[in-house]
């Protein structure tokens, strides 16, 4: 942060205080892109104020100095806020104390607070771009009104009797949050992230609104209020200070909501694609910890937190009993560049570069899955994790046509719990590149998988390499006990089976993709319909039996219970599937 001339000389003090504050924290490992905005917006607005600060009830009327950074004021003001406090109850008894700014239940800026927050909590994002945040917050369902910006005249000035309240949305909103010093604006172009302020006080709304864990809230440590940096070395750092730590979750499901914060999708932009081992291991080696569902599927919450492992005898180590093996469907297509890459070359190069066994086979769901094998037995146990690889040509293909949908109940219920989307290529090259983000959004978000970009066939290779050898890493550590708690993978034979009953299921996947038409219904809400009510005859026997009341009828699936997670199917949700199928 370079130096600035300070406007009022009595302020020079004030602003070299904050500038070497700033140089101080910036030695603690804990120092953040968050921390380093709100100095700068501090500093650069003190430097800028042409009045003079000499009390902190002074400095807490500058912009962009919140509580948090009053706090930090307090030692070079000494005891002025007292002293101000005390004056200015001696001249009026009906002073007005000072309120934090929160914003009303269901209001744009409530939307957008909170969605920035659940970036940070749920994916630990220090900051979202414009649009991924304007696309997450309408998505989330937390705003009685339209948050993306309403398109002006294409001359820019509006026609006679045009109001200006026709421009308005509710992305309008976001210069409340940023005066109030609840969010911060930097770079070009321009990112969004929280202050210290902002923080607390999403975390309140939160709280108020019931969108927030309170048993977890009382685990969060202080660090975790720090937002992760933006470099890629530091983010695989703080992913793996998460995976050890409590992580607080947004709810975001107490009415017409989904079910997780749809800001944690990744950057818009495409896809960052350089997700490095050591990302790839800390969420295999965390998949056994109570997580928030992030989209991550290593962890794809806390119900599914115990990963499934192949049969050990106490004692037992995996390492010395199985081989880790990489199955690849022999249905893929291979291209790079335009040429094809045979299945083959595409096997041994993994083979050669990261010294992995590898074999095609007919996959009955999915593209490629990991197996168990048993040196002494012969045996084939599929571990937890596949991935269902689409190139972004076929991602839009699939969405305008009813595969997308119908694949991923299939993965659902393929047993497997840890479940890779891997979108392979630029979306921004095609012409159905904003649907391929939001599906990508929705697919992590919404469903719990574990969405991961390559730029083509060679880094999809690496990819599965990465994968290979962390899952391998992952699982060496496992060890046979009597205690039994551990979930038993499915031996190759019984996973062969149990996908040909799923794909035989057609009656019910139909309906499952009728569900998932309507507003709010997720692919697990529409599993847990199915669970009970399997076709759309047995859900209409069910509103048949309560006919003559409307009421009972509207409310038939509040409260049940949505499938491997802690949370049941709203009223909203209930009256919702009841208006589509019933309502006359």
């Amino acid at each position: 942060m370079a130096t600035r001339p300070v406007a009022c000389e009595q302020n020079e003090g004030l602003a070299l205080y904050i500038y070497w504050k700033r140089e101080e924290l910036m030695q603690k490992p804990s120092f953040s892109d968050n921390l380093d905005a709100t100095f700068t917006t501090a500093y650069r607005n003190v430097c800028d104020h042409k009045a003079p600060i000499c009390t902190l009830k002074e400095a807490a009327k500058v912009r962009g100095i919140g509580a948090w950074m009053l706090k930090q004021l307090k030692d070079f003001f000494g005891d002025g806020l007292e002293h101000a406090s005390q004056e200015n109850a001696s001249q009026s008894k009906k002073r007005k104390t000072t309120r934090r700014y929160l914003p009303q239940k269901n209001s744009a800026p409530y939307a957008l607070l909170i969605t920035l927050y659940g970036g940070f909590l749920n994916e630990g994002k220090s900051y979202m771009m414009k649009q991924e945040l304007i696309d997450a917050a309408e998505l989330s369902g937390l705003s009685k009104m339209q948050i993306q910006p309403s398109n002006k005249n294409s001359s820019g000035s509006g026609r006679f009797g045009d109001s200006t309240k026709d421009w308005y949305s509710g992305w309008s909103s976001m210069k409340t949050l940023i005066s109030k010093g609840l969010v911060v604006k930097s770079s070009c172009p321009a990112k969004y992230m929280l202050t210290e302020e902002g923080h607390e006080t999403a975390k309140e709304c939160c709280l108020r609104g019931g969108l927030l864990d309170a048993s977890t809230t009382s685990k969060q440590t202080s660090s975790q209020a720090q937002p992760t940096n933006a470099s890629p070395s530091t983010n695989q750092n703080s992913s793996q200070n998460q995976s050890s730590s409590p992580v607080c979750t947004v709810n975001r499901n107490p009415g017409p909501t989904y079910a997780a914060v749809a800001a944690a999708a990744k950057a818009p932009t495409i896809m960052r694609c350089e997700r490095q081992i050591k990302s790839n291991e800390t969420r295999l080696h965390g998949a056994d910890q109570a997580t928030p569902v992030t989209g991550t599927g290593a962890s794809i919450g806390s119900t599914k937190s115990c990963l499934a492992v192949p049969p050990l005898s106490e004692g037992e180590s995996f390492a010395n009993v199985y081989n880790v093996i990489l199955i690849l469907d022999d249905r893929e297509c291979f291209t790079r560049g335009g040429r094809g890459t045979s299945k083959s070359m595409f096997a041994e190069r993994l083979r050669q570069q990261y010294k992995v066994d590898v074999e095609v086979r007919h996959l009955p769901v999915g593209d490629a899955t990991w197996v168990a094998y048993n040196k002494l037995t012969r045996q084939e146990f599929v571990l937890d994790f596949i991935v269902e690889r689409k190139a972004v040509d076929d991602l839009w293909s699939s969405i305008k046509d009813t595969r997308y949908k119908t694949q991923k109940l299939r993965l659902l219920r393929c047993g497997i719990t840890r479940l890779i989307y891997l979108i392979e290529g630029d979306p921004n090259l095609i012409d159905g590149a904003e649907s391929i983000k939001t599906a990508a959004l929705t697919t992590e978000i919404l469903e719990g998988f574990d969405v991961q970009r390559t730029r083509d066939t060679h880094d999809t290779i690496s990819r599965y390499g990465e994968l290979t050898n962390a899952i391998n890493r992952r699982y060496s550590g496992e060890t046979g006990s009597l205690s039994g708690e551990s979930k038993r993978c499915m031996s190759y034979q019984e996973f062969l089976e149990h996908c040909s009953d799923v794909e035989k299921e057609r009656v019910t996947d139909v309906f499952g993709v009728q569900l998932m038409q309507i507003r709010h219904v997720t692919e697990d809400i529409a599993l847990s319909i199915l669970d009970r009510y399997p076709t759309v005859l047995a859900l209409a026997q069910a509103y048949t039996a309560l006919e003559g009341d409307v009421s009972k009828q509207k409310n038939l699936l509040t409260g049940l219970g949505i499938l491997n997670k802690n949370k049941s199917i709203s009223g909203v949700v209930s009256r919702n599937v009841y208006n589509f199928f019933w309502a006359p």
